[in-house]
């Protein structure tokens, strides 16, 4: 949930880009990208503490949580 949070800003600029035709600074595409990237690696190389994760690999979890990002 918090790594779909994260990751939400660049849809929501490409939408903005091609849809309500605003510009945005590379500086801000630069900002997007940094965040998205930091959530997903803090995310992904973390202890899994919950008792469904104790059954799946962390292969298969991190395959899963970008297949979800998707």
């Amino acid at each position: 949930q918090t790594l779909g949070k994260c990751a939400k800003m660049i849809p929501v600029m490409i939408w903005g880009t091609i849809i309500m035709r605003k510009t945005y600074k590379p500086k801000d595409y630069l900002v997007a990208v940094v965040v998205t990237a930091g959530c997903t690696i803090f995310i992904l190389t973390g202890d899994v503490k919950s008792k469904a994760s104790k059954n799946m690999d962390l292969g298969a979890a991190s395959l899963w949580g970008c297949a979800l990002m998707l």
